[in-house]
């Protein structure tokens, strides 16, 4: 990740990463135990959307962006940026430059 991942690294801004892990299962609901552990790292964003989607219920409001980071993000970890907090809608995308991962691309969503 030399050269892309050196750019994102400079003129990227801080994020936080919450990674997720899962932990032993509860005896009572069977579920396992969720937890966070949180990191700082440099991003590149793109807004993709917003939008407002009709629920019976009422309306909620999704915003989706699109990040380059050097960091490989997971499926439902979080990412706090400007206050928000996003969760990472699917596993990261590698983006190959030379043979080499340069940088990942990921999508996160937030809905309110």
């Amino acid at each position: 990740m030399e050269t892309a991942g050196a750019l994102i690294e400079a003129i990227g801004e801080t994020a936080t990463w919450n990674s997720r892990t899962l932990g032993a299962r509860s005896g009572v609901t069977n579920w396992p135990a969720e937890s966070f552990t949180s990191s700082s790292i440099h991003v590149r964003v793109d807004e993709i959307s917003t939008r407002e989607i009709d629920l019976g219920g009422g309306r909620v409001t999704e915003k989706r962006m699109k990040l380059f980071t050097v960091s490989a993000l997971k499926a439902q970890d979080q990412l706090v940026y400007k206050g928000d907090t996003f969760e990472v809608e699917s596993d990261s995308t590698p983006v190959y430059l030379l043979g080499k991962i340069a940088f990942y691309r990921v999508v996160v969503v937030k809905n309110t």
